[in-house]
C-alpha cells in the first residue's frame, strides 16, 4: 500500500498551502509553501529556532514543558531552557518530556496520565 494512496491531488486544489511537520526523537521541525502559481515563492522553514539561545537552527529540540495544572507551556529550545533555570524545587511541579517519540509508539491506543 502506497503512503499517498487514497489521498487525492488536484492541478486546481483549492488549498492554499501544503505544511510538513518533522516531528523527530531528538530535533523536530517544519516547512511550508503556498500553493500559488508554479516555481513561485519555494518552500518556507523557522529559521529563528535556537535564535535566542545564540544559535539559528532548522530544527529545535523535541523537548515539551507542561504547567503544573498540565497546560502547555513550551517547546523546543524554550522549554529546555527554562526547565534548566528552574529554582528550588520549582522543576517539579512542571512535567519535562525530552526526546518523547519513541515512548509514543509504545502506548498507542492508551491514555497517557502523568505520575
Amino acid at each position: 500500500m502506497s503512503a499517498f494512496e487514497g489521498l487525492m491531488f488536484s492541478a486546481s486544489s483549492s488549498y492554499i498551502a501544503v505544511v510538513a511537520i518533522d516531528f523527530g526523537t531528538t530535533y523536530s521541525g517544519f516547512a511550508f509553501a503556498f500553493n500559488h502559481k508554479e516555481g513561485e515563492g519555494g518552500i518556507h522553514m523557522n529559521r529563528a529556532w535556537g535564535h535566542d539561545q545564540g544559535t539559528a537552527t532548522l530544527k529545535t529540540p523535541t523537548s515539551l514543558l507542561l504547567r503544573p495544572d498540565g497546560q502547555f507551556d513550551s517547546f523546543g529550545y524554550e522549554a529546555e531552557e527554562k526547565y534548566a533555570n528552574f529554582i528550588c524545587g520549582e522543576d517539579r511541579e512542571y512535567l519535562y518530556f525530552k526526546h518523547f517519540k519513541m515512548a509514543l509508539h509504545k502506548i498507542r491506543g492508551k491514555k497517557i496520565v502523568a505520575s
